[in-house]
């Protein structure tokens, strides 16, 4: 954003973007020359690392993951709470197709 002739990417999770969405309607309403790049498995991830890791090193075994740290009911549709803030924006389901598709939109 220094360089507004340059393209900024943001790479977020879908878990720690649901803190921080409102960054798409600054986006639009500033015309900043941004991509973001929200990857969705669903889950707040980094969470259950922690805890996996704390579980470990405590010795606690058998123990479920707090259903909280699932983001799976209701799907959240990223690319139409991204278009509902002024953001134009599409989803990729497949990998293979995101490099091409994603810097190239």
């Amino acid at each position: 954003m220094a360089d507004p002739s340059k393209t900024t990417i943001g790479f977020t999770g879908d878990g720690g973007g649901l803190f921080t969405f409102q960054v798409l309607w600054t986006a639009a309403h500033n015309k900043l020359n941004v991509k973001f790049i929200v990857w969705n498995n669903q889950s707040y991830q980094i969470l259950k690392i922690n805890l996996l890791q704390y579980r470990q090193e405590q010795q606690i075994i058998n123990e479920k993951m707090p259903e909280f740290f699932s983001i799976n009911d209701p799907d959240i549709k990223y690319f139409q709470l991204a278009q509902a803030l002024g953001v134009q924006a599409l989803r990729i389901s497949k990998p293979q197709c995101f490099l091409v598709t994603a810097l190239f939109y």
